[in-house]
């Protein structure tokens, strides 16, 4: 797991230093993540709960979580484009992480892991997606946390009952869902098959 954290850690070097700031903001990426997030970053920053609590609940077409994610991160670092499109890759990075250990685990091998970080990281539509402010990329990573936990569970339960994983793996599906609902949805049903 070293190796492959020093590798991700390497392309996201690769892949946001080079990130073009000058890149404008879309309709999808203004409407449903930077603009909830610019109001819920302001609203923290003046304490003003009320506020956050609107631009929350104001996420009805488009789920809260990545929005929030989003206004935590500029909190802490300022609101920029360039900062959400830097987050965005480093989100991707951890999708590829994530990936690399739910493959490892389903298969009980570290090659399995290996190819699927490869794959994660070469493909070609992922990496397009990684530097825009969409909930694709926070959707991959949750869906992606979401399986782990999941297929963690199952190991467990077959020894024992394990109530914690059983919540862990019941937020981790939560999570997904609010951060993309039609995935969130296609998880559900997924792991209702499982």
């Amino acid at each position: 797991m070293r190796i492959a954290v020093l590798v991700v850690s390497l392309l996201a070097l690769a892949w946001c230093l080079p990130l073009d700031a000058r890149i404008a903001w879309g309709w999808d990426e203004t409407m449903h993540a930077a603009g909830p997030a610019w109001r819920m970053t302001c609203a923290l920053a003046s304490l003003d709960a009320s506020g956050f609590a609107d631009a929350l609940l104001d996420c009805e077409r488009y789920p809260f979580a990545f929005p929030l994610a989003l206004a935590l991160e500029q909190l802490a670092f300022g609101i920029s484009e360039h900062g959400a499109r830097v987050f965005c890759t480093l989100l991707w990075c951890a999708t590829i992480l994530a990936v690399f250990a739910l493959a490892r685990r389903a298969s009980g091998s570290e090659s399995a892991g290996w190819l699927a970080l490869v794959a994660a990281a070469t493909s070609p539509l992922a990496l397009s997606f990684a530097g825009t402010v969409l909930l694709e990329v926070p959707a991959a990573l949750a869906t992606s946390c979401a399986l782990w936990a999941w297929i963690r569970r199952r190991e467990l339960s077959l020894e024992r009952t394990c109530r914690r994983r059983d919540l862990l793996a019941g937020a981790a599906v939560s999570l997904a869902f609010f951060t993309k609902f039609n995935y969130g949805l296609l998880l559900v049903a997924g792991l209702g098959l499982y």
